[in-house]
């Protein structure tokens, strides 16, 4: 079966999976007459809400390009799970939450550690808008294609090692953005 075969197979199944989970939860809780009272407008709202909550760690998974798993990144670095959050705790390194893990995107390393410009460019972000920044925020930077870069992608001259100073500087630059 080709690669459109599986896909097809794999929105039916979510579709499927969607409707019987609907159609149990409104039995279970009793919620056909309340349903049926609906303005039509308010529950296209419900089902497109129920639609990007359900996508969204698939959506985050695609702006982030290929990533690697926790376990996977831990046997690659030889570091403990633990050794690996304090990375990410500290800036040292863009963790993704998942569902059950954390994703990380293989843009930052160099097939053995991290980049540096990767640290750098947290750094920047960190310092205008505090060491809790989202880093969905810093992914979907690193995804975007920049002015600064001449309107490619940060993710893609970190990758290819190239013009680190102008990838730290169009992350300042964010960064300050985003912090007025």
């Amino acid at each position: 079966m080709g690669h459109d075969g599986l896909m097809a197979d794999a929105r039916a199944s979510l579709e499927e999976a969607f409707r019987k989970e609907l159609s149990d939860l409104t039995r279970t809780y009793d919620l056909n007459g309340l349903l049926d009272s609906l303005p039509r407008e308010q529950a296209r709202f419900y089902g497109c809400e129920a639609a990007r909550r359900a996508l969204a760690p698939l959506v985050w998974r695609s702006l982030a390009g290929e990533v690697l798993d926790t376990s996977h990144l831990c046997a690659l670095l030889s570091i403990s799970r633990q050794a690996l959050a304090q990375r990410v705790a500290r800036g040292k390194l863009l963790g993704l939450p998942s569902e059950r893990t954390t994703l990380y995107p293989v843009w930052q390393f160099d097939g053995s550690d991290v980049r540096p410009v990767v640290v750098d460019g947290i750094s920047s972000f960190r310092a205008h808008l505090g060491d809790d920044v989202d880093p969905l925020m810093i992914a979907s930077w690193a995804q975007t294609p920049q002015p600064e870069l001449d309107d490619e992608k940060p993710a893609s001259r970190i990758a290819e090692e190239r013009y680190w100073r102008s990838v730290v500087v169009s992350a300042e630059r964010a960064a300050e953005s985003l912090s007025r």
